[in-house]
């Protein structure tokens, strides 16, 4: 299988949502499109079909020009794999449901007229479906306060029509104590005695992440508390709408186990709970490192992973990894991008030491070395259609990322009265998003995924705006 590193905003549904939807009411935030985003969304090719071990890195070189600067690149791809399979090796859950009901919750879904709360309701009816009837489910409700709508239950037990059409009918209320609700949630495992404790235990929050009441600093002590605690909780954090407060879950989730990701829409989310469900609530192992060290390259720049330092050399770095799709196209989403440069102006041949270090779910220590030789002397050369992938998706973000993050400088600047001009005229982006759309269609020739078409709508919608 494949192996996802369980960091970052899972889905760029917002970023996509504006774009199309909007009418032209205005641009994605810049915030709202990341590189980990985008590259989780794809299959990669890494040359690795198969692996034996529980977490084993796949490499891959490519040398090419940027398609706008003309710039000769050099990148180094590390796929993720493993031999774990995360779909059907689940151990049976204990899941508790937190649910954010404040008045926050009442405002529509982006463009859909569906209420955040609406499709919040539905999700949870969609989890009572799909759960086994030998796990247990617990829901609780929260706005200043919390309470509890269903103790934890063996699902066979559940009158699921009654209790699907109770939570169908919760409405919105309050505002937003989200430490309430998650001390009401781990309060609910105390119920469990030794011989529950078999299944993993898991907090699901559905919420649209807006706290407004209660200490928002103490929530990541709550996560780890619930982690390390007798009942070692995992938690999954799910965004509903495009206000999701990512800069506040994105400290939650760097607790062992946790994960989170956003969802916009309830056909979304069926998608996610048909493909992605069991993925997400199975790590395969903790405390992941990759490195890199060599004489005469170093990283420059690390794409498809928050917590990279490319100054030292660490690639990623990450509490939690999840076994993750891999099929005849490839391994879903587990593929991290460095862009590397030389030192002193070094050319020709080096040897690229790369280090894998991780802790298995049992507690063992595991550290593997790999070496790879990079020649800078290649020209346009793709050691796979993997590494191709990802570099065009790279560029296509940053061009993207980089047009947004000015005009909402400009805008800003509006607001404030200081009236700051772009640096790079309207004329030059168009003629850089017709010059990255050009690539970008080839790039979709050559590696033969029409899924990235999606991107060459977005690409044209650039085009037309900078017009």
């Amino acid at each position: 299988m494949g192996a996802s590193h369980s960091s970052g905003a899972f889905n760029i549904g917002a970023f996509r949502d504006v774009l199309f939807n909007s009418n032209g009411a205005g641009l994605p935030l810049p915030s709202s499109i990341t590189f980990e985003g985008i590259m989780k969304e794809y299959f990669y090719q890494t040359g690795l079909k198969v692996s034996d071990k529980l977490l084993e890195a796949a490499y891959s070189i490519a040398i090419d020009h940027d398609p706008i600067t003309l710039e000769k690149q050099l990148h180094l791809a590390l796929g993720l794999h493993s031999c774990k399979d995360g779909l059907n090796e689940r151990k049976d859950l204990n899941l508790v449901i937190v649910l954010d009901i404040s008045g926050s919750m009442g405002s529509a879904m982006s463009s859909k007229e569906k209420t955040k709360m609406q499709v919040a309701n539905e999700v949870i009816c969609e989890i009572i479906e799909n759960l086994r009837e030998f796990e247990r489910l617990g829901i609780v409700l929260f706005d200043d306060k919390a309470e509890t709508l269903l103790p934890l239950t063996i699902v066979q037990d559940l009158d699921k029509k009654s209790l699907k059409e109770t939570v169908l009918n919760i409405k919105e209320k309050g505002s937003t104590n989200f430490e309430a609700g998650m001390q009401r949630g781990i309060d609910l495992f105390s119920s469990l005695d030794s011989s529950d404790l078999s299944n993993s235990n898991r907090i699901i929050y559905l919420t649209d992440a807006c706290p407004n009441v209660g200490g928002t600093a103490t929530l990541d002590i709550l996560t780890k508390d619930a982690n390390s605690g007798p009942y070692s909780i995992f938690s999954t954090f799910v965004g509903i709408g495009l206000d999701f407060n990512s800069k506040i879950v994105d400290e939650l989730t760097r607790v062992r186990g946790c994960n989170y990701f956003s969802v916009k829409s309830t056909e979304e989310f069926k998608k996610i709970l048909n493909e992605d469900f069991n993925y997400i609530v199975t790590p395969i192992c903790y405390n992941v490192k990759l490195t890199m060290e060599c004489e005469n390259y170093e990283i420059e720049k690390c794409f498809g992973t928050n917590f990279a330092g490319e100054s030292t050399g660490e690639i990623m770095k990450v509490d939690t990894c999840s076994a993750g799709q891999l099929d005849e196209r490839g391994v879903k989403g587990g593929i991290i991008l460095l862009r590397l440069k030389a030192k002193n102006n070094f050319k020709g041949v080096s040897n690229v030491k790369l280090t894998l270090s991780y802790e298995t779910v049992e507690g063992k220590k595991v550290r593997e070395e790999k070496h790879v030789n990079v020649d800078s002397n290649l020209e346009n050369y793709f050691e796979t259609n993997g590494i191709r992938k990802a570099i065009a998706l790279v560029r296509y973000v940053e061009n993207v990322k980089g047009y947004l993050q000015e005009m909402d400088t400009v805008q800003q600047s509006h607001d404030y009265t200081t009236n700051t001009k772009p640096s790079t005229s309207s004329e030059e982006w168009n003629s850089k998003f017709g010059q990255l759309l050009n690539y970008f269609t080839n790039e979709i020739n050559e590696i033969r995924d029409e899924t990235m078409q999606q991107e060459v709508d977005a690409i044209n919608k650039f085009i037309e705006f900078s017009k």
